[in-house]
């Protein structure tokens, strides 16, 4: 049958349509209860920063604050919100389990719409368990021996799902209602990952001029997205804050997307191959009928997209995956392109290669699935006998061997900070993520940063100021502390990245609203903010002793 048609009835034997979303329903119930009750604790893993600034939006939202409103994010509100509410829903837990079951429920209702359209039981339960495998894992492809699991931009796996969610869309049969299902899609990733969502778009646009759906539903879709961003908009001003700042990032980062497409490519170059090859098959017969592709071009257009369906979708979920892969590692890989497998003709007369890219597709996935939990196995047997981690991350367990290498860092870190700069600046790094090392740097780092809110605490500066910044990566201290983030202030400083460089009348500006500031002096990659910060700091600002790896600064009077 068209993957034109409307929907195709269920022909399993899962008890029809409501078997199939039963299982949605059940796993979303189960996963809650697991969260709340089970899954308490997880693993200390790489990147556990990008999982402290989004804590630190957590709970900026928690005072009332607005992402994009009251402080500048490189994300979208949805994670920030989710994690908060994964906080207020599942308190004895952990918050990072708590973001994964709360964005799986999203997810669930799209799976359950789109259950009566496979096939066969296998072909849903297939898809069900690769959705989960993207949304739940908490792994990334980034190569270690040393993580068992990953922090590294969460929201970049849940867009993979959402992606996954659309090419599903895409390949199976269509639905009168679907405008609706389009509409929330859109809107998840939208405030989940913006360039997701344009990816996203553009499928549905190409769906319109393959004639896999009608305009009308798309428009419809559109519309209904637009209205609720206008909703959203009135609300409290969230939707332009958030372009502003996509705007202002998108600035910062111009000239590196040719580089973050080559290092894709790079990275994915056998799906890509076999994507090319399945493209150079089905072109092939073109070149015979050469008299009547250039008499009636239009028909014989409509005729090549209609008799190569797979092919040209495999070139379009291919090309979507590969534009919204992260590449910084955070995501994984092209795997959201194997909606593919689901197309009524993936296993015809191009089932061997429809095998091989399917394989290309979800080995590096499943591969990672296999290999860190096994590590994990190996290396999470004994604790580390210090457990401070916990009270800035709830539920997380750090592993001796780990523990023991922060234990080594630190003393580089305060011992010999003058080698580790310029070791650093010969390009031998010890620090950056994804070497092996960054694990255990960065809990050093976490580490100094309980000890000098413990020293905060100790020395009495509650009183000495009410607004607080801290320049470094990611912020520990408000949630710490229970202190009042800036407004105005940034969730991640990431020069370059995420911020500007900073002028001596830029920096006087971002601390307009601060009275007190945090500013880390053990470490070698924010050495730059420190010093763009320093005249400002010096001529508006009173030092306070706080450790030997932080200082905490309090505004003058008159300033």
């Amino acid at each position: 049958m068209s993957i034109h048609s409307h929907s195709l009835p269920y022909r399993g034997s899962l008890s029809g349509i409501g078997g199939a979303r039963l299982i949605c329903v059940a796993a979303g119930g189960l996963l809650a209860v697991l969260a709340a009750l089970v899954v308490t604790t997880v693993p200390y893993g790489r990147a556990i920063w990008d999982f402290v600034f989004i804590l630190d939006g957590a709970y900026r939202i928690s005072l009332g604050q607005v992402p994009h409103v009251d402080f500048a994010s490189p994300i979208g509100a949805l994670t920030l919100y989710l994690t908060y509410a994964a906080e207020v829903l599942f308190p004895g837990g952990n918050a990072f389990v708590g973001l994964h079951v709360l964005m799986w429920l999203l997810l669930l209702p799209v799976m359950a719409a789109l259950a009566p359209r496979f096939r066969s039981n296998a072909a849903f339960l297939a898809a069900f368990g690769l959705l989960a495998l993207m949304v739940l894992l908490p792994m990334t492809l980034d190569s270690t021996h040393l993580s068992e699991i990953s922090y590294f931009a969460v929201y970049n796996r849940f867009a993979s799902g959402l992606l996954f969610l659309v090419g599903l869309w895409l390949v199976l049969p269509k639905s009168r209602r679907d405008w609706l299902l389009l509409a929330y899609v859109l809107l998840l990733l939208f405030f989940l990952k913006i360039t997701a969502a344009a990816v996203a778009a553009g499928i549905l646009l190409a769906a319109v001029v393959l004639g896999r759906c009608s305009l009308r539903s798309v428009l419809a879709a559109l519309v209904a997205f637009a209205v609720v961003l206008v909703a959203v908009q009135a609300a409290n001003g969230l939707v332009s804050a958030y372009l502003g700042d996509v705007a202002a990032m998108s600035a910062l980062n111009k000239g590196k997307a040719a580089y973050a497409l080559f290092a894709a490519c790079f990275r994915n170059w056998l799906p890509l191959a076999i994507t090319a090859g399945l493209a150079g098959l089905a072109l092939r017969p073109l070149a015979r009928p050469v008299g009547r592709t250039f008499r009636q071009p239009v028909a014989a257009a409509g005729a090549f997209l209609r008799e190569e369906a797979f092919a040209v979708d495999a070139v379009l979920l291919v090309s979507a995956a590969l534009l919204a892969d992260s590449q910084n590692t955070g995501g994984l890989g092209l795997i959201s392109a194997s909606a593919l497998v689901f197309h009524p003709d993936a296993w015809g007369r191009r089932k061997v290669a429809t095998a091989l890219l399917a394989a290309a597709l979800c080995f590096p996935v499943l591969d990672i699935a296999v290999k860190r939990p096994l590590t994990m196995a190996a290396r999470e047997r004994q604790a580390a006998p210090d457990q401070t981690l916990a009270e800035l991350v709830p539920g997380t367990r750090v592993p001796l061997s780990t523990y023991e290498g922060s234990l080594l860092f630190g003393r580089i870190m305060t011992q010999w900070l003058p080698l580790a700069r310029e070791v650093e600046a010969a390009r031998f790094f010890l620090t950056p993520d994804p070497t092996t090392n960054a694990p255990a740097v960065v809990l050093a780092w976490v580490a100094g940063a309980i000890d000098a809110a413990r020293s905060f605490d100790r020395h009495g500066y509650r009183n000495r100021a009410t607004r607080y910044a801290t320049l470094a990566f990611a912020d520990p201290f408000p949630r710490l502390l229970h202190l009042e983030p800036a407004p105005g202030t940034a969730l991640v400083m990431d020069v370059g990245r995420t911020v500007p460089a900073f002028s001596p009348d830029a920096a006087r500006a971002y601390l307009g609203h601060a009275d007190g500031v945090f500013v880390g002096t053990c470490d070698t990659w924010f050495d730059g903010i420190r010093s763009a910060f320093e005249p400002v700091l010096k001529a508006d600002f009173e030092p306070l002793p706080l450790t030997g790896c932080w200082d905490f600064y309090v505004r003058k009077r008159g300033n």
